[in-house]
């Protein structure tokens, strides 16, 4: 998604232009029954990600952060369903919005109490669609392993929770390394020209 975000970027397109067509597209899959997760998903990923990218400074602004709170508290007391796998939303209306409000207000609040700003939850927040993107080969790969091991119900737990731990700690290290070997490698090529 990300890569796919930052090719339509140089396009120079309006920067609105983005979340509205890919959540059109998005609502189009969805209503159109489109079987490929992947077609329902990489429109849904690109309209959230392009409105991280055009709420990124607007979004600590009181008119923004305020109503958000707000809505944050009332919408979560309506009763919704929300499925990331299957692209999945009902009502469709309020999952959209729960999630921009949910992360206009989180980071509003961690902005305005410092004291919330413990370096793990930063480090996550920043590295937020590296976990969202691969969350699921993690869970999947860790059940994967524990069916495959016949433990039995009790041991199964504890051995995916273990499995989880250790890839979630994995792969915080290499995500930790992955932008500063990927700089490396960038200012070594442009160093070779």
């Amino acid at each position: 998604v990300q890569m796919l975000y930052n090719t339509i970027r140089h396009l120079r397109i309006n920067p609105w232009m983005i979340p509205i067509l890919s959540g059109a597209l998005y609502i189009t899959a969805l209503y159109g029954h489109v079987e490929s997760v992947f077609l329902v998903n990489v429109p849904l990923g690109l309209f959230f990600y392009s409105m991280g990218y055009v709420l990124a400074e607007r979004q600590y602004k009181s008119y923004c952060w305020v109503p958000a709170i707000i809505l944050y508290v009332v919408l979560g007391l309506l009763p919704s369903v929300s499925d990331f796998r299957r692209g999945y939303y009902d009502p469709l209306w309020l999952g959209f919005l729960w999630s921009l409000v949910s992360c206009v207000a989180i980071n509003g609040l961690f902005r305005r109490l410092p004291c919330l700003c413990i370096k793990p939850l930063r480090f996550i927040g920043l590295n937020a669609m590296s976990y969202y993107g691969t969350h699921w080969m993690v869970i999947l790969t860790s059940q994967a392993i524990c069916a495959w091991l016949s433990l039995g119900r009790s041991s199964a737990i504890i051995c995916y929770f273990t499995l989880f731990g250790i890839y979630l700690l994995i792969f915080t290290i290499i995500i930790s390394h992955w932008n500063s070997i990927i700089s490396r490698c960038v200012i070594h090529s442009v160093q070779e020209k």
